[in-house]
C-alpha cells in the first residue's frame, strides 16, 4: 500500500495489507480516521495512518463477492451494498459496518439486485444507489436508481438514470447534485456521456471554511445564532 501527498504529488511506501487479493476491493474513510478496507470475498481490514499498519476486522456477512458498492455515512457506520457470486447473479443485500464493534450487521434490502453500481452519500445523510450490471455473464446495465435511507435502515426508488449504465462514477458536487458518468451501457459498450441527478432534497454538501479562506489551516467554525466566528474569546 502508498500513501499519496497531494502538497507534493508524490507517493509514499506505507505498510503492507495483511491480505493479498486481486480482486474488487472498496475503501472508506471511518470518523476516526482509519480506513475500512473491504475485499470481495474474504476478510475486512483497517488502515491506521498514525502506524501506518493494517489489522483485521470483523467479516461481511455476505458471500456475495464482485461488484459490491460501500458508502461512509453520517453516522460513522459504512453501508456495503450488492455484489455478484462468480458474475452468476447480484443480490439486492446489504450491511452496515460498525466501526464501534468492528462487525457487520444485515439491514434492509435494495429494491433490486445490483452489482458494479455506485453508492453515493447526499447532503441529507442518505445514500444514492445507481444502476447496475445484470444477466448471467453478461453485459447489460439498467437505469434503476433508489435512495437508503439511514434513519430507517430501508431503500425506496428514485427518479431512473437517461442512461442505462454499470460500472460508472458518481460524484457528490458541491451544490448537492451528482454527477453520474460513463460505465459500460445496454451493449457493453463504453459511455462517454453523462448526466446530473437532483435529489430532492438538494442540501449542499459539507464544505469546511478556513479562517484564511483557502481551505488550509485553522478551520472555521461559526456560531449558528450570529455567525460570527467561534474562537477562545467567543466560543461556540
Amino acid at each position: 500500500a502508498e500513501l499519496y501527498d497531494p502538497v507534493t504529488g508524490t507517493f509514499s511506501t506505507t505498510g503492507d495489507q495483511l491480505l493479498i487479493w486481486g480482486g474488487d476491493q472498496k475503501v472508506a474513510l471511518l470518523a476516526n480516521g482509519r480506513v475500512l478496507l473491504m475485499i470481495c470475498c474474504t476478510a475486512e481490514q483497517l488502515y491506521d495512518p498514525a502506524s501506518g499498519t493494517f489489522s483485521l476486522t470483523g467479516r461481511t456477512t455476505s458471500v456475495h463477492q464482485e461488484g459490491f458498492a460501500a458508502a461512509p455515512l453520517a453516522n460513522g457506520k459504512v453501508l456495503r451494498s450488492g455484489g455478484s457470486v462468480d458474475g452468476s447473479f447480484a443480490t439486492a443485500g446489504a450491511e452496515l459496518y460498525d466501526p464501534g464493534t468492528g462487525t457487520f450487521v444485515p439491514t434492509g434490502n435494495m429494491t433490486v439486485p445490483r452489482y458494479y453500481h455506485t453508492a453515493t452519500p447526499l447532503g441529507d445523510g442518505t445514500v444514492l444507489i445507481a444502476g447496475s450490471e445484470v444477466g448471467t455473464f453478461v453485459d447489460i446495465a439498467i437505469t434503476s436508481a433508489e435512495l437508503y435511507d439511514p434513519a430507517t435502515g430501508t431503500f425506496s426508488r428514485t427518479g431512473d438514470m437517461t442512461m442505462a449504465r454499470y460500472n460508472h462514477t458518481a460524484t457528490l458536487l458541491l451544490d448537492g447534485t451528482v454527477l453520474i458518468a460513463g460505465g459500460g451501457g445496454l451493449d457493453g459498450q463504453g459511455l462517454a456521456s453523462a448526466e446530473l441527478y437532483k435529489p430532492p432534497v438538494l442540501a449542499p454538501a459539507p464544505v469546511l471554511f478556513s479562517l484564511s479562506g483557502d481551505g488550509r489551516g485553522q478551520g472555521a467554525i461559526w456560531h449558528a445564532a450570529t455567525g460570527q466566528v467561534a474562537s477562545a474569546d467567543n466560543p461556540a
